[in-house]
């Protein structure tokens, strides 16, 4: 019972979290002048990607470059395909996305096909993520130049209640995946199936918390900026700490299969990105339907060996 009550507890943390950092981060983006896409390419962003680059970073300290490189794949992958995905069913499309971000998020994927293909990453492709993060900076301080409005006072206020609203989702989703773990263990559920699965899908909870947020204050621009900033973040940041600081091989089967999944639902991705103010709702769902079966063979082919 104990486990069933801490499960509901961090969903409701979760909850409770993502609605309070959506608000919270809306007006901090009306007192500073900048859009909701800057902040969602920012602040929500990199938030909500605390578990996914945790996790890698402690991966990285304990020399174990597998789950480091596996974490930000399958992170990335499940933020497009299942998160992403499930928003579609009810996204109506954002205004005003530049193409500096598009073509970060594309040069991101593209640079960690290309440094993963010797199953190594070394310093000269350390320093080329680099420069996809310093360009991707760039990008967005062209944006908040271009996006600028009339400013509103600013109230520090703001700043604390989205550091503890997001603090709460960042716990909220580590407590959910740990007793959701536990729970599985208990119906005798393989240590296999949990990883791919509640794992998997539990360091995307903060970005899928916060976007469905999102969606019911109709922010279509942070769902957008969340999902291309959550996974340029994931890549340019945890990739460069993998080749400074492991020397170690990574495991043939993410370049082999893996990272065509990200592949197919990135360019997926930018195309709906591209195009979304000029589809219509009805295309949106099945492009929704696409990613999220796209992401469940995903799942399925790992367990079965595919």
């Amino acid at each position: 019972m104990a486990v069933i009550a801490l499960l509901a507890g961090g969903l409701i943390l979760l909850v409770w979290g993502a609605d309070r950092f959506i608000d919270a981060s809306s007006k901090i983006a009306l007192q500073l002048g900048v859009s909701e896409l800057v902040i969602g390419l920012t602040l929500i962003a990199f938030g909500t990607s605390a578990p996914e680059v945790s996790v890698a970073i402690a991966s990285v300290l304990n020399q174990n470059a597998n789950i480091a490189t596996g974490t930000i794949v399958g992170s990335n992958i499940a933020n497009i395909g299942l998160v992403f995905g499930i928003s579609m069913f009810a996204f109506v499309g954002s205004k005003g996305l530049s193409k500096t971000p598009l073509v970060c998020f594309a040069l991101s994927v593209v640079w960690l096909f290309i440094a993963l293909q010797d199953l190594n990453i070394n310093v000269f492709e350390s320093i080329g993520f680099i420069v996809i993060l310093l360009l991707f900076l760039y990008g967005l301080y062209q944006e908040s130049e271009s996006s600028e409005s009339s400013k509103k006072e600013f109230e520090a206020k703001e700043i604390f209640f989205a550091l503890v609203s997001l603090t709460a989702l960042i716990i909220g989703a580590q407590v959910t995946v740990e007793n959701a773990e536990k729970l599985a263990l208990l119906f005798g559920i393989s240590e296999t199936v949990i990883g791919l699965t509640i794992i998997a899908v539990g360091t995307s909870l903060p970005e899928l918390a916060a976007s469905l947020a999102a969606l019911y204050k109709q922010k279509g621009q942070m769902i957008v900026g969340n999902i291309i900033g959550s996974n340029v973040f994931n890549i340019v940041t945890v990739m460069p700490i993998i080749g400074f600081g492991i020397q170690a091989s990574i495991d043939p089967q993410i370049i082999a299969n893996d990272i065509w999944y990200l592949i197919v639902l990135s360019a997926l991705f930018l195309m709906i990105a591209a195009l979304q103010t000029k589809i219509s709702a009805s295309m949106l769902k099945v492009g929704g339907t696409l990613l999220i079966g796209i992401y469940s063979f995903f799942v399925f082919s790992i367990f079965f060996g595919l």
